[in-house]
Protein backbone atom coordinates (compact mmCIF):
# COMPACT_ATOMS: atom_id res chain seq x y z
CA UNK A 1 0.00 0.00 0.00
CA UNK A 2 2.00 3.22 -1.19
CA UNK A 3 0.31 6.81 -1.63
CA UNK A 4 1.52 7.79 -4.73
CA UNK A 5 0.85 10.90 -7.85
CA UNK A 6 0.59 9.70 -11.45
CA UNK A 7 2.24 12.70 -12.95
CA UNK A 8 1.42 12.49 -16.36
CA UNK A 9 -2.35 12.60 -15.12
CA UNK A 10 -2.08 15.43 -13.08
CA UNK A 11 -2.66 19.31 -14.01
CA UNK A 12 -3.66 22.83 -13.39
CA UNK A 13 -5.29 25.78 -15.61
CA UNK A 14 -2.33 27.73 -16.55
CA UNK A 15 -4.06 31.03 -15.10
CA UNK A 16 -3.26 29.17 -11.76
CA UNK A 17 0.16 27.88 -12.05
CA UNK A 18 1.22 30.49 -9.68
CA UNK A 19 -1.38 30.13 -6.96
CA UNK A 20 0.66 29.19 -4.34
CA UNK A 21 -2.38 28.44 -1.91
CA UNK A 22 -3.85 25.87 -4.77
CA UNK A 23 -0.64 23.83 -4.66
CA UNK A 24 -0.95 23.62 -0.92
CA UNK A 25 -4.54 22.58 -1.03
CA UNK A 26 -3.83 20.14 -3.81
CA UNK A 27 -0.64 18.69 -1.57
CA UNK A 28 -3.00 17.97 1.30
CA UNK A 29 -4.70 16.10 -0.37
CA UNK A 30 -1.96 13.98 -1.55
CA UNK A 31 -0.84 14.13 2.61
CA UNK A 32 -4.28 12.36 3.51
CA UNK A 33 -4.07 9.66 1.42
CA UNK A 34 -1.21 8.78 2.76
CA UNK A 35 -2.64 9.39 6.27
CA UNK A 36 -5.58 6.50 5.11
CA UNK A 37 -2.99 4.83 3.75
CA UNK A 38 -1.52 4.57 6.93
CA UNK A 39 -4.67 3.98 8.41
CA UNK A 40 -5.63 1.11 6.36
CA UNK A 41 -1.69 -0.47 7.18
CA UNK A 42 -3.19 -0.21 10.58
CA UNK A 43 -6.20 -1.72 10.27
CA UNK A 44 -4.65 -4.88 8.50
CA UNK A 45 -1.83 -5.11 11.03
CA UNK A 46 -4.38 -5.61 13.52
CA UNK A 47 -7.10 -7.86 12.32
CA UNK A 48 -7.37 -11.11 12.66
CA UNK A 49 -7.15 -13.13 9.45
CA UNK A 50 -7.35 -16.78 8.94
CA UNK A 51 -7.10 -18.72 6.03
CA UNK A 52 -10.58 -18.96 4.91
CA UNK A 53 -11.11 -14.86 5.25
CA UNK A 54 -8.36 -12.97 4.73
CA UNK A 55 -9.27 -12.23 0.90
CA UNK A 56 -12.59 -11.12 2.54
CA UNK A 57 -11.37 -9.16 5.27
CA UNK A 58 -8.62 -7.36 3.28
CA UNK A 59 -10.69 -6.36 0.59
CA UNK A 60 -13.55 -4.70 3.71
CA UNK A 61 -10.91 -2.75 5.08
CA UNK A 62 -10.01 -1.35 1.70
CA UNK A 63 -13.57 -0.30 0.70
CA UNK A 64 -14.09 1.01 4.40
CA UNK A 65 -10.77 3.20 4.41
CA UNK A 66 -11.33 4.15 0.81
CA UNK A 67 -15.30 5.21 1.66
CA UNK A 68 -13.73 7.42 4.55
CA UNK A 69 -10.78 8.84 2.61
CA UNK A 70 -13.71 9.92 0.13
CA UNK A 71 -15.74 11.04 2.87
CA UNK A 72 -12.94 13.14 3.91
CA UNK A 73 -11.57 14.42 0.64
CA UNK A 74 -15.28 16.10 0.20
CA UNK A 75 -15.11 17.52 3.78
CA UNK A 76 -12.30 19.23 3.24
CA UNK A 77 -12.63 20.59 0.35
CA UNK A 78 -15.88 21.72 1.21
CA UNK A 79 -14.58 23.22 4.12
CA UNK A 80 -11.61 24.87 2.75
CA UNK A 81 -13.54 26.18 -0.32
CA UNK A 82 -10.93 24.67 -2.35
CA UNK A 83 -8.28 26.29 -0.38
CA UNK A 84 -9.31 29.92 -0.20
CA UNK A 85 -10.45 29.89 3.16
CA UNK A 86 -6.90 30.11 4.90
CA UNK A 87 -8.23 29.80 8.46
CA UNK A 88 -10.00 26.62 7.60
CA UNK A 89 -6.96 25.41 5.49
CA UNK A 90 -4.65 25.86 8.38
CA UNK A 91 -6.33 23.72 10.60
CA UNK A 92 -6.79 21.09 8.18
CA UNK A 93 -3.47 20.99 7.33
CA UNK A 94 -2.44 20.72 11.13
CA UNK A 95 -5.10 18.03 11.95
CA UNK A 96 -3.49 15.85 9.04
CA UNK A 97 -0.13 16.67 9.86
CA UNK A 98 -0.55 15.11 13.41
CA UNK A 99 -2.92 12.19 12.06
CA UNK A 100 0.60 11.45 9.81
CA UNK A 101 2.41 11.53 12.85
CA UNK A 102 0.54 9.47 15.33
CA UNK A 103 1.42 6.88 12.90
CA UNK A 104 4.84 6.78 12.22
CA UNK A 105 5.24 2.99 13.21
CA UNK A 106 2.89 2.83 9.54
CA UNK A 107 4.98 4.10 7.26
CA UNK A 108 5.52 2.42 4.21
CA UNK A 109 6.17 -0.72 6.10
CA UNK A 110 5.59 -4.52 5.21
CA UNK A 111 2.78 -5.71 6.85
CA UNK A 112 3.32 -9.19 8.01
CA UNK A 113 -0.31 -11.05 8.39
CA UNK A 114 -0.44 -14.51 10.61
CA UNK A 115 -3.56 -16.39 9.49
CA UNK A 116 -4.96 -18.38 11.86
Amino acid sequence: MQAYLIRSLSWIRPVNRTDNNLLIHEQLHFDMVEWYARQLRKAISEENFSINNYKKKAKNLHRRMMGKLQTKQSEYDLETRGGNDMIMQNRWSKQIIEGIKGLDQFTDIPIVITLR
